[in-house]
């Protein structure tokens, strides 16, 4: 078990940021918790440490949204899940993630101009279909298995579109976010991440996981509704930004 208090400050905030970010916002600002917690321990530390308590935190969320989630969505995006894990654990360590990171970067921030600028025409009269959400949710499956990020940024491209409900967005997104996380763990078991000292760890963070998810349902409930689709689309562009340097900073050294 990890005895540094260093660690358990950042890892403390980290969980409460994720928290706050998947009950909020349906995730993505919660791709700054995993390198936050490289800072003191190995990235497949830190990712075998955060899924388990991901998976209580998805738990948590989906009850709080339990009745504001797009069934009818849902089952393309489960194949495509399902699709995308099993092909990132089998691609696992030869894939190369500064180009998919790149990729997902690109596609994000391609995105959210193109929806920034499209006019109320435009947008009713794109919506995505089935064929585009199970791509997305493939895509998403193999980028959350491999770089641990992508999910959000990528179903955006199927979810902004629809133009839902703020909370149907963000219960929609829950469920699907605990379908990525619930899928990796028998890839995850079975590549020997799960050690004993990466499971204690995160029985000791495990109570801070409500604690996040309570304020981010708080804070979601205080967000105007014309203000919710620009503040997604704003962490959209956020993380592919992000994604992009990361993965230039990686093809450059």
């Amino acid at each position: 078990m990890i005895s540094d208090p260093i660690f358990y400050a950042i890892a403390v905030l980290a969980v409460v940021i994720w928290g706050i970010s998947k009950a909020g916002f349906g995730g993505g600002l919660g791709l700054i918790s995993v390198p936050m917690l490289t800072l003191v321990i190995p990235p497949l530390e830190a990712a075998a440490i955060m899924l388990p308590i991901l998976c209580v935190m998805d738990l948590f969320g989906i009850w709080g949204y339990r009745r504001t989630w797009r069934r009818e969505k849902m089952g393309v995006l489960f194949a495509g899940v399902v699709l995308g894990t099993i092909m990132g654990a089998l691609t696992f360590g030869s894939v190369n993630e500064a180009v998919l990171r790149l990729v997902i970067g690109v596609m994000a921030v391609a995105f959210s101009i193109q929806f920034f600028f499209a006019n109320d025409t435009f947008l009713k009269g794109s919506r995505p279909g089935p064929t585009v959400g199970f791509a997305v949710a493939t895509v998403a499956g193999v980028a959350s298995f491999i770089i641990h990020a992508g999910a959000l940024p990528l179903l955006a491209i199927y979810l902004l579109p629809q133009r839902l409900d703020k909370t149907f967005y963000v219960g929609t997104a829950m469920v699907f976010v605990a379908i990525v996380n619930f899928a990796k763990i028998p890839p995850y078991a079975m590549l020997g991440l799960f050690t004993r000292e990466a499971l204690q760890t995160a029985a000791i963070l495990l109570p801070f996981a409500p604690v996040g998810i309570w304020l981010g349902m708080w804070l979601h409930k205080r967000i105007p509704d014309r203000h919710f689709t620009r503040l997604i689309n704003a962490i959209v562009v956020i993380i592919g930004i992000k994604l992009i340097l990361d993965a230039v900073i990686s093809l450059a050294g």
